[in-house]
């Protein structure tokens, strides 16, 4: 079965650019929410520029490495509706979309071939329904892992 993954990167913090434009110009860490994180503070999500931050990195750590950015706390129902608003559009293009992780899609191709000829007009009609800021890496393979690697790897 093919199956195109879609990954939109940086997806909490994107949500939060979206939420407040301004923030798109300034680096900005999005801490975990409270209650997961027990007693130490943990980012979630990262400004792209800040490239020698990860996901789950101790908070303290990030910030003795960057010490001027912006610190968002997380709104894990608001980047849920965006993202549930996101999967809802994309099953008006196919009816077998699954939402994976915050961010991760899949969507299952058989059958889409009588309506997209080839796979350059189904991903130009994906990404119309992508909105700003998100910008989304896409990847096609016969099968999920395959395809999230593929995704991965494109720009």
């Amino acid at each position: 079965m093919r199956v195109l993954c879609l990954i939109l990167s940086h997806f909490p913090l994107k949500c939060e650019i979206q939420r407040q434009p301004d923030r798109a110009n300034c680096p900005s860490l999005v801490l975990q929410p409270k209650d997961s994180a027990g007693s130490q503070k943990l980012v979630l999500d990262y400004s792209p520029e800040l490239e020698d931050i990860q996901r789950d990195m101790p908070l303290q750590q990030a910030l003795s490495r960057h010490g001027e950015v912006e610190l968002i706390q997380s709104d894990m129902p608001y980047y849920w509706s965006i993202f549930n608003e996101i999967l809802d559009a994309l099953e008006l293009k196919s009816p077998l979309v699954e939402g994976a992780d915050l961010g991760t899609v899949y969507i299952g191709l058989d059958g889409l071939q009588l309506i997209y000829p080839d796979d350059h007009f189904l991903i130009q009609s994906i990404r119309e329904v992508i909105p700003e800021p998100f910008s989304a890496q896409i990847g096609i393979a016969e099968g999920k892992f395959p395809a999230y690697l593929a995704a991965l790897h494109s720009q």
